[in-house]
């Protein structure tokens, strides 16, 4: 990445590497944060918790408002190197990542990439429970994220998505368990049913999803009595987020 620069200089674009590891092999990348993982969890957390919550490297492209328009996580197409076009069977899964030619098509690109996620949202926000439902299936982990935050909106008027909302609870990536776990508390106590597979998402590796369980089976009220000694045994949980939402829980649920 580093030959290329100029390239992304170019484009007004800034290359930033970020990690919790202080011992990065050669590979191309140098250190430039050692802090904590509670920090850069903090610090980076929307890109952190794309990434599933696991120590897995990822690319991203994040427009000038933040949001981010582009994921790609090591290992999706096993045999591919960043360095070459041809498939290289024996590679470590660690060295599949963008090359900088596919980073600058996407940022070529960034106008229209966001005007089309732009209208794919707008509709989404539109649309009934049924197209909703749909939507947590989508391959693009955005659009399941919105997906599950409309139905979140609409509270128990979604309760007919609860099944497909516990279905959203195992997605690959954090943000949209969090999302989907957030859903089934606003629809309230008719997301009972939900209740087991969020107690399971309280020991997610990413502390975002396991506030985002809490909170959903606070929402869901004294239907969810049964999750109380998974909540007690979360209140000495690293993160003050989440001690302060499995309280909150505790008192919502009586």
């Amino acid at each position: 990445m580093r030959d290329r620069l100029k390239d992304f200089e170019r484009r007004d674009a800034q290359l930033v590497i970020v990690t919790t590891d202080t011992k990065v092999p050669v590979r191309g990348s140098h250190l430039i944060l050692s802090d904590p993982a509670a920090v850069v969890s903090a610090t980076y957390g929307v890109a952190f918790q794309v990434t599933g919550g696991h120590n897995r490297p990822a690319s991203l492209v994040i427009d000038r408002q933040g949001t981010i328009r582009f994921l790609y996580l090591a290992g999706t197409r096993p045999g591919h190197v960043s360095s070459s076009t041809e498939p290289e069977p024996d590679a470590h899964w660690s060295y599949d990542r963008p090359s900088p030619d596919e980073l600058f098509r996407v940022i070529d690109g960034l106008d229209k990439r966001a005007a089309d996620q732009e209208g794919k949202l707008a509709a989404l926000r539109k649309a009934d429970v049924s197209a909703l439902i749909r939507a947590l299936q989508s391959e693009e982990s955005y659009l399941r994220a919105e997906a599950a935050s409309v139905l979140a909106g609409m509270g128990t008027k979604a309760d007919a998505a609860v099944p497909a909302l516990v279905a959203a609870l195992k997605d690959k990536l954090g943000y949209v368990r969090s999302e989907a776990a957030k859903a089934l508390g606003k629809i309230g106590p008719n997301a009972k049913p939900a209740v087991p597979a969020l107690v399971n998402l309280l020991k997610d590796p990413d502390e975002g999803v396991r506030w985002a369980a809490a909170e959903g089976l606070g929402g869901i009220g004294p239907e969810a009595k049964s999750a109380v000694p998974a909540l007690l045994q979360l209140q000495g949980d690293p993160f003050e987020t989440v001690r302060d939402w499995v309280s909150k829980a505790i008192g919502q649920i009586g």
